[in-house]
């Protein structure tokens, strides 16, 4: 389960430049510890008119049809249960169907966590994971935008510090197109943007002392996948509180 990582740290030109987005968005704040479940984040979808915008959602979908109930009496318990999704059977799930077919979406980023380690690509060029969003309105008629991400099953790099799972992600405007299309709604479609990222394309770092976790691209020395075996870590929540600005 990916539960942590970094946003894309640039000014909106380099968005603009990577992934073909505009935004005015500026009152979502960028944590510099990263992103964690239930935080606001930026997710890059379709306007009605066809046009990409950046926006801000919950991490941890809640679908439009979900009401409180004696088991799952808030609506937060049940968005930490969701805030990934398996790419075998998202298609499927009732949770995540519709969104499936209807609202997909990309989560930039810089770079993902795993057991106590950082996975960057060899370039330390953005990406996006491949994500899903909805809307869920609340008893006061306020509308909540919510988006989870889609994982896979692990490359080998991920794989060797210890965890079965990695998240989906596409790297590649002709995939961040194809994720967008609003026209392709079957899985078979997208059935090669939901396999694992070759692990060649990747370079993994060990988590930084928690001194050092306001940056999380500093790592100790020689601290690589084929060097490193997965360590327990304390949270990197823990290392501070400064946030950021996305966009100024």
């Amino acid at each position: 389960m990916c539960h942590h990582y970094i946003g894309v740290r640039e000014r909106p030109q380099h968005l603009q430049d990577e992934f073909s987005v505009r935004s005015n968005l500026h009152q979502l704040t960028l944590p510099e510890a990263g992103f964690y479940p239930l935080a606001e984040v930026p997710v890059i979808r379709l306007t009605e008119g066809g046009e990409r915008e950046l926006a801000g959602a919950q991490w941890g979908l809640l679908p439009a049809w979900w009401k409180p109930s004696d088991r799952i009496p808030k609506r937060e318990s049940f968005q930490r249960r969701c805030i990934n999704a398996r790419a075998e059977d998202v298609h499927a799930k009732p949770t995540y169907r519709e969104s499936f077919r209807r609202r997909r979406c990309l989560m930039p980023g810089e770079a993902f966590f795993e057991r106590g380690h950082y996975f960057h690509l060899l370039d330390d060029r953005a990406f996006a994971f491949a994500a899903i969003w909805d809307r869920w309105r609340d008893a006061d008629g306020r509308d909540v935008d919510t988006c989870t991400l889609l994982t896979t099953e692990a490359n080998e790099a991920v794989a060797a510090v210890g965890h079965p799972r990695m998240p989906v992600v596409l790297a590649q405007e002709d995939d961040y197109a194809r994720w967008l299309n609003p026209e392709v709604v079957e899985r078979s479609l997208l059935e090669r943007l939901l396999r694992p990222t070759p692990a060649e394309i990747w370079r993994c770092r060990a988590a930084a002392p928690k001194a050092q976790r306001l940056d999380p691209r500093r790592s100790q020395p020689g601290d690589d996948v084929s060097s490193t075996r997965a360590k327990s870590q304390d949270d990197p929540r823990r290392g501070g509180s400064s946030q950021g600005r996305l966009f100024d």
